[in-house]
């Protein structure tokens, strides 16, 4: 009654098999997805990165925050 026939079993392992390849074929696609998106983040030119300014305290020009003391204006009474 309950018995697992030949026939079951080659069943059995045909889904199994289709499922195996079905999830291959799925991360095969996905692999090549991934190296597209790798490759064109390699060939976009990189961002250049955010900088805050702030004012100068003598001459009201924008300088870079990160490590400038003074201005580049020549009229800068800083410089």
């Amino acid at each position: 009654m309950f018995g697992v026939g030949f026939q079951k079993l080659i069943l059995l392992i045909a889904i199994v098999t289709a499922i195996w390849y079905g999830f291959r074929f799925v991360g095969k696609i996905a692999a090549e997805r991934k190296a597209l998106q790798r490759e064109a983040e390699r060939k976009r030119p990189a961002r250049r990165s955010v900088e805050d300014m702030v004012k100068c305290r003598l001459c009201g020009d924008y300088v870079p925050a990160s490590g400038v003391a003074s201005c580049a204006n020549a009229n800068c009474p800083s410089r």
